[in-house]
């Protein structure tokens, strides 16, 4: 994750930029298409639905466990719904604390 910045030009009462996600899902930890698409949509909504949260922060999230397709019969498996689902939850609420974090110092540097 990364703090984006303002514009020079963006006035200083303007609304802050909102969050935007990248996601990478290879192949390699994927193997079928039908598994990406479905992790996909699932860090989607989870960050839609923590957006508001995270402004002005953009983020990549790239898969580190692989999924072995003979472990999963299909891709909506409960078990593997489960799983990504964990695991972006530790992720997001991680990112959220970054963010309250480096909202409060930059309330205190305003603040001086």
């Amino acid at each position: 994750m990364r703090w984006r910045e303002n514009a020079p030009d963006t006035p200083a009462d303007a609304t802050p930029h909102e969050g935007r996600i990248g996601i990478v899902v290879g192949k390699k930890h994927a193997p079928r298409a039908v598994t990406r698409n479905l992790i996909k949509r699932q860090a989607r909504e989870m960050f839609r639905q923590r957006r508001e949260a995270l402004a002005g922060w953009d983020f990549v999230l790239r898969l580190t466990r692989r999924f072995d397709k003979g472990t999963y019969t299909a891709a909506a498996a409960p078990v593997l719904n489960t799983l990504c689902q964990t695991e972006f939850a530790q992720l997001f609420d991680a990112a959220e604390k970054a963010a309250r974090k480096r909202r409060a110092s930059d309330d205190k540097t305003e603040g001086s």
